[in-house]
């Protein structure tokens, strides 16, 4: 994101320094390129956090700012790993489990199908291979069918987070993007976008209409939006706000959904959810903060990073402004832009992940990166 914004070369050097590394390290195998989760964890992950199919957009990425065949290849190569280790014996559905031949089969963008289908688009994108197109339609195919109506007219529904024998798993409804509707909704989205096939489309809906139906106390705010694996918050992870794991992603779908059909019911749970949020910021100390979750037995926790924190409300509403240019949201963005300069200077730059402790991270999720990321 700098090296698009800045055009300086420094940037690109450094991340052509990760894409080598990543050549390094990448296991060649009968079925394609594959990497190991860390060099001290061997396991072979499939999905967006761990695996090829997180892999996958940065290869892309650097061989359109860099122009290097091989990272084209390297992209081809990772995505013919998740076509040909995909496990359905069904022709017509394709599904993965969570690290390789071993793990869960989980349908969430983070971890599962969702993910990997995303990941297939963006290779075919690059590649026009038909292949990565036709095996990620599979996976879709597969979402389809796990759909659970929850109406006699089959306008609402949702997909389970996990395909399992055990009960507990099994019957998770999460709502956010990482591991819920949201974003196996905007994944439909994506794939009605490649192939303006309705039905992909009409699913979308089924999930926001379910969505929808969620927030029965008309609060802006959704039970269950994360993952237990994400939040450590597990059954009792309510009212979360970030844009990856609770409300304001929610929020960010219900925009995709207008965006395409111009419906005001989407609009208006938009302004709605974005007005519960606007309200939960605090003045404190360190400027404005968002808390991580709105949940009264349990003292409040203020993250700075994209996931769960204030960068990830930033990057939202900064897409808001530019649709809609309200003078509130702008006001309310400058405020935001301050806190982060007044964060910057008390903390020398390296602003904590979680104010009132001293750790500091540095990915992608919730660290510095992840700040940059909601600010570029």
């Amino acid at each position: 994101q700098i090296y698009k914004i800045t055009q300086n070369s420094t940037y690109l050097s450094i991340i052509k320094k990760i894409g080598n590394y990543l050549k390094d390290i990448s296991i060649k195998t009968s079925n394609g390129t594959v990497w190991p989760k860390s060099e001290n964890n061997p396991w072979n992950w499939t999905g967006m956090r761990y695996g090829n199919a997180g892999i996958i957009p940065f290869l892309i990425s650097l061989n359109q700012m860099d122009n290097d065949i091989s990272f084209y290849d390297l992209t081809s190569e990772a995505a013919d790993y998740l076509v040909n280790i995909q496990k359905s014996n069904i022709s017509e559905y394709a599904w993965w489990l969570t690290a390789g031949d071993t793990g869960f089969i989980t349908t969430d963008y983070y971890y599962g199908t969702t993910g990997i289908v995303s990941s297939l688009l963006d290779a075919y994108t690059l590649t026009k291979n038909d292949l990565y197109l036709n095996t990620a339609i599979k996976g879709v195919h597969w979402l389809d069918s796990l759909i659970e109506f929850t109406d006699d007219h089959f306008s609402s529904g949702f997909i389970p987070w996990a395909v399992t024998n055990d009960d507990y798993y099994n019957s998770i409804k999460y709502t956010g993007i990482l591991s819920g509707q949201a974003g196996i909704g905007k994944v439909f989205l994506k794939l009605y976008n490649l192939t303006k096939n309705e039905k992909w489309f009409d699913n979308a809906e089924i999930l926001g209409n379910w969505l929808r139906n969620q927030d029965i106390n008309d609060t802006g705010l959704f039970p269950y939006p994360g993952s237990p694996y994400l939040t450590n918050r597990g059954e009792n992870a309510k009212n979360l706000l970030g844009l990856s794991v609770g409300s304001i992603g929610i929020a960010d779908f219900f925009l995709d959904l207008f965006e395409y059909d111009n419906n005001d019911l989407w609009l208006y749970e938009v302004i709605r959810i974005t007005n519960r949020i606007s309200e939960s910021l605090e003045s404190t100390e360190y400027g404005y903060l968002m808390p991580f979750e709105l949940y009264q037995f349990r003292e409040k926790e203020y993250y700075t990073g994209y996931f769960y924190g204030l960068s990830g409300f930033v990057k939202y509403l900064s897409r808001l402004i530019e649709l809609f240019n309200i003078p509130d949201h702008l006001k309310i963005l400058d405020n935001l832009i301050t806190s982060f300069q007044d964060l910057t200077g008390k903390f020398t730059g390296i602003i904590p992940t979680k104010l009132d402790e001293d750790y500091i991270l540095t990915n992608g999720e919730n660290g510095l990166a992840s700040i940059m990321l909601g600010l570029s």
